[in-house]
């Protein structure tokens, strides 16, 4: 039984090897200011391994979905972006954006806890030993689920971070402050196995102080 994720999950003795070919072609442009970086990619799994929903409850513990382990073909297909640019010495500014496609071979279905289309973009402001940035998260909804999952719905998320470091007594000392999720947007996270029971985590403040000896 795993009660954090509300599942019962059975072994499979019969499970072979699983075997990844992957192929990527990326191109990448930069300068002393900017940095970007673009890659396509094709992943084809022999015999890919992962646990899924019977949407059977277990015989065992009722109250738990049972979870079988299979390994069958699967193909990835996605992209990742990535771009940096150093506007100036204080500010800089990134974004990034990552999808991925997958389906078992035999039974076109889509792999189960795929994550979405989701691209994020952060302004970093640094002078001296302060670092502030702000950054905003964005996943689309996600249609394209494995048998017995569920749509998840897009969200945004606001954050704020902030770290300050100096040197005492021949250690380095950090406090570092951030405001996660500062919108208290109610989101669920397409790779959590109770996303349906539980969202993430709303508003949340952190104070981090450290000593690096």
């Amino acid at each position: 039984p795993h009660l954090a994720a509300y599942s019962y999950d059975v072994g499979n003795a019969s499970l072979q090897e699983e075997i990844g070919t992957s192929f990527e072609v990326f191109t990448t442009v930069s300068n002393e200011t900017f940095f970007s970086k673009m890659s396509v990619y094709a992943t084809y799994f022999q015999n890919f391994i992962i646990p899924v929903n019977t949407g059977q409850r277990s015989l065992r513990r009722n109250d738990l979905f049972l979870y079988r382990y299979i390994g069958e073909d699967a193909l990835f297909l996605g992209y990742e972006f990535q771009i940096e640019w150093k506007i100036n010495k204080f500010f800089n500014l990134s974004a990034n954006s990552f999808y991925t496609n997958a389906r078992f071979v035999e039974s076109q279905q889509y792999v189960p806890r795929i994550p979405p289309l989701i691209s994020s973009i952060d302004g970093v402001f640094r002078y001296n030993s302060l670092e502030v940035s702000v950054g905003i998260t964005n996943g689309l909804a996600q249609r394209k689920f494995g048998e017995f999952e569920t749509e998840t719905q897009g969200y945004t998320l606001l954050n704020f971070k902030s770290q300050y470091h100096f040197q005492w007594n021949n250690s380095l000392h950090t406090l570092s402050f951030s405001i996660l999720n500062a919108t208290n947007q109610l989101y669920r996270n397409h790779l959590n196995r109770i996303k349906d029971a539980e969202p993430e985590q709303g508003i949340n403040a952190r104070l981090l102080y450290s000593v690096f000896l």
